[in-house]
């Protein structure tokens, strides 16, 4: 019974799906929720993929820390610099503590991006994303809405009312306007 159990598991939409993305790409999405532990533990599937392009780490701020959002921000810096072979960050928490702990760490400045909001991020991605590349997606939700950049980056093959988080639901829809809307 647990063999069949595994076998039809498919885990929460923005909780960990392995999703069909443009170029051939693999998303990760993790794109509901960022505590520390859950970003680790992504990275580290993202570390174990076997991929043909490069591994792109699409980090969002990790909200609700509090006092400890420097230590973590910083912690998840330096185990991403070990891991992807380009950043991209969106939020004031991953510019003010993830970067400039990447930097000091090695990792080449030209291979992170940082954007103001998930829509301009989204767009950068559809431009970037080469065949073969892997992504993960994750970000704390309140009010990155990371879903946006998996809807611009998800392959035709996928159902983004089926496999997205929040997608159908309307309050979310405006929720996600307002930073589309802004990008204009």
């Amino acid at each position: 019974a647990g063999e069949s159990l595994s076998k039809n598991f498919k885990p929460l939409p923005g909780r960990g799906r392995i999703l069909k993305g443009i170029h051939r790409s693999t998303i990760i999405d993790a794109s509901y929720n960022a505590q520390p532990d859950a970003v680790l533990a992504n990275l580290k599937l993202l570390k174990q993929i076997k991929a043909k392009g490069r591994k792109l780490a699409v980090l969002g701020d990790m909200r609700e820390l509090g006092e400890s959002s420097k230590h973590w921000h910083e912690k998840i810096a330096d185990e991403t610099v070990k891991i992807a072979d380009e950043i991209i960050l969106v939020g004031p928490m991953m510019q003010q503590f993830f970067l400039s702990q990447a930097i000091k760490q090695g990792f080449d400045k030209d291979k992170i991006h940082h954007f103001e909001n998930t829509y301009q991020a989204a767009l950068f991605l559809t431009k970037m994303i080469k065949p073969h590349d892997v992504l993960l997606v994750q970000a704390s939700q309140n009010t990155l809405l990371f879903e946006i950049i998996v809807k611009e980056i998800l392959s035709d093959e996928e159902d983004s009312g089926e496999v997205l988080a929040r997608w159908r639901s309307p309050y979310w829809k405006k929720e996600r306007e307002k930073i589309t809307d802004a990008s204009d």
